[in-house]
Parts: structure tokens; sequence; C-alpha cells
């Protein structure tokens, strides 16, 4: 059986919407972030500290946005 991956992509969003909201929030927050902070002269540990606490923002706002 051949499956698209354009059927697997929307299975994925339809199964786990919570876990592709939160993929999807913070790769679009880390590219924000990064962009906005090339110029401040940050280093290398600093950039991964910044990524790191960016994803974590992104899992607390999809999960307080699914508050029920």
């Amino acid at each position: 059986m051949n499956v698209s991956p354009f059927r697997t992509i929307k299975m994925l969003f339809s199964h786990h919407p919570r876990m592709s909201a939160f993929v999807l929030l913070a790769m679009a927050m880390v590219v924000v972030v990064m962009v906005a902070s090339k110029d401040v002269g940050l280093e290398a540990g600093q950039r991964i500290t910044l990524a790191a606490s960016t994803v974590l923002l992104a899992g607390l706002c999809v999960w307080i946005i699914h508050w029920d």
C-alpha cells in the first residue's frame, strides 16, 4: 500500500494535534528568535540556551492553549 507523504502528515496532525502544534510553534519561535538575535553577539552556548528556553516556552504556550 502506497501512502502519500501528505496523507501521512494529515494523519499525524489529526491523531496528535497538541504535539503537532508544539513542534510547529517551537520551530517557528526558534527561527524568529535566532533571526532577531543574530546581531547581538551571543556565543554558541548562549544561543543554545536561548533556543532551549524558547522550545520550553512553546511547550508551555501549547499546554495553556489546550486547557479545557
